[in-house]
């Protein structure tokens, strides 16, 4: 046992008080032990500082905090876990089995996906509890260590060092100062992510806002589009309507005039075939007569003549108005010659100019015909093509009209989302705070119920005698050991009391006694 003391590196003192098993033998050493005196110096082995034990493990504190810190980040990943599960059950109960197949599966996989981050998330918290447990343990019993070390150092009037005062004093200051880092910590980082996460949701809506009125504007101006398009294909189809009404109208108009001056003409040629043949012959001779008498004389005698038939013409009408006189049949006859020759003439000339305009008319009916004729393949052409045209871009119109109305129903969707991760994000923040005050309340306590402690352990230690763990000491021995080694006891205090009085000095006799006694007892127990 001493052997176990010393590979510890406690006192002696410490070893007396905290013996391996609760029954006072243990801690003194063995029956078969032999006693010998050995040369004791003035002071023996001091117990150590319990400065010296907290520092051993100085991070026990920090330990805890961080420990305390994962388990509450645990803690809330497994609460947005049980949620998660919570509102895909519900999802699950809700979706019909015969609307979207693969639904129910999707659903299935993602409770499956988080009922083991819950596992995961509950595993890991117990250890860290486990952890937790261990730790305040050790710290627990390190303070109790500490606490009677010094006890032992009141006993033999040592004075406690300042080191030891400042480590129990500075404690709950450091642990305050620790947790209020650490709470600035979570709140810094809290707020960073809820304005990233609002900062990002709010270009998202921006841009979403902008697709949405990017979409308006493209479906009025479809619209418009349409309107127009609808208007031009009604215009084309009266354009179309009212070429083919004109082009009737104006081959009905040409064919009708065309056949009234073929009447006409017809009219006038039976009109001219109804004169006497002789007449006709006569006429013939003597204007052939006359043709060559006239291409025979000069021009002067030929106006000579022309002037004497047309006096000769006046006086025969003149003779034939009057109906007193007789008139000669070859005046008659000349008379006739002559108005049917200017008849004739007249008629010719008609004829050639009727026939002259005619013919220009047939040639402007054809090239109108014509020009109509391409005119109407050119318009029978664009309104197939306008027709396409239009086709084309009602087809481009019921496309644009349903990728927009699938893009508004996905814009909504998405919007939708965004709003209910926005919300359980800020229940998740709201529940982390709830966890992280309580978290901080319950630690408060534990940091107040360990100041008090050691505060309880250091007001113990102060008011702690020597006198009266020398007498329990005494108490203990008379109780625990046999008479021989009363008698071997005996033996000492009597070489001891030898001792002090060749020393001398009664004045510090007590303390030397209190000193030398506990010197000698040490060398004894060291043997």
């Amino acid at each position: 046992m001493v052997c176990d003391r010393v590979r510890s590196g406690l006192g002696p003192h410490e070893s007396a008080s905290l013996g391996s098993s609760g029954h006072p033998r243990s801690r003194f050493p063995s029956d078969t032990a032999p006693f010998s005196q050995r040369p004791s110096p003035a002071r023996l082995h001091a117990a150590p500082s319990s400065n010296t034990t907290i520092t051993d493990d100085s991070l026990a504190s920090i330990k805890i905090l961080d420990l305390m810190s994962e388990r509450t980040s645990w803690y809330i990943q497994r609460e947005s876990a049980d949620r998660k599960i919570q509102k895909l059950r519900v999802d699950v109960n809700r979706c019909q089995p015969g609307e979207f197949p693969g639904a129910t599966a999707l659903l299935d996989a993602h409770l499956k996906s988080a009922d083991f981050e819950k596992a995961k998330s509950t595993q890991r918290i117990s250890a860290i509890d486990e952890k937790l447990v261990r730790v305040t343990s050790n710290w627990r019993s390190l303070l109790e260590t500490a606490a009677q070390a010094n006890s032992i150092n009141a006993n033999d009037y040592h004075t406690p060092t300042s080191p030891q005062r400042e480590t129990h004093s500075d404690i709950h200051p450091k642990i305050k100062e620790m947790l209020a880092q650490m709470m600035n910590k979570y709140a810094e980082e809290s707020q960073k992510l809820q304005y990233k996460t609002n900062n990002d949701y709010e270009v998202k809506i921006a841009a979403l806002k902008a697709e949405l009125t990017q979409e308006k504007e493209v479906s009025t101006e479809l619209k418009s589009i349409a309107a127009r398009l609808s208007a031009i294909e009604t215009k084309v189809e009266d354009q179309a309507k009212i070429s083919s009404q004109l082009s009737q109208a104006i081959q009905q108009e040409s064919f009708v005039d065309l056949e009234s001056r073929l009447v006409k003409i017809e009219t006038t040629q039976t009109a001219m075939q109804k004169p006497d043949e002789s007449v006709g012959e006569i006429h013939k001779t003597n204007t052939e007569n006359s043709e060559t008498k006239h291409q025979d004389m000069d021009p002067a005698q030929r106006l000579c003549l022309e002037l004497e038939a047309k006096i000769e013409d006046k006086v025969t009408q003149f003779l034939l108005q009057s109906s007193d006189q007789t008139v000669s049949d070859e005046r008659i006859l000349r008379l006739a010659k002559t108005i049917v020759k200017d008849v004739e003439a007249d008629l010719q000339t008609s004829l050639k100019r009727m026939a002259d305009g005619f013919g220009t008319l047939i040639d402007k009916e054809r090239e109108m015909r014509a020009s109509l004729s391409v005119r109407i393949q050119a318009a029978e052409q664009s309104v197939s093509e306008t027709a396409e045209a239009v086709k084309v871009m009602r087809a481009e119109v019921t496309a644009a009209q349903t990728a927009s109305d699938t893009c508004r129903q996905s814009n909504a969707a998405t919007m939708k989302n965004q709003e209910t991760r926005i919300h359980n994000l800020t229940e998740l923040l709201a529940s982390a705070r709830g966890e992280v005050e309580s978290t901080k309340t319950e630690l408060q306590q534990s940091i107040d119920t360990l100041w008090m402690r050691s505060t309880t352990m250091e007001a113990w230690r102060d008011n702690f005698s020597t006198a009266s763990l020398y007498e329990a000491l005494v108490q203990n021995l008379n109780s625990s050991f046999f008479p021989e080694h009363m008698s071997r006891l005996t033996h000492l205090s009597d070489r001891v009391a030898n001792i002090e009085s060749l020393v001398g000095n009664d004045g510090n006799k007590k303390r030397r006694l209190v000193e030398h006694g506990s010197s000698a007892f040490q060398s004894l127990v060291n043997r």
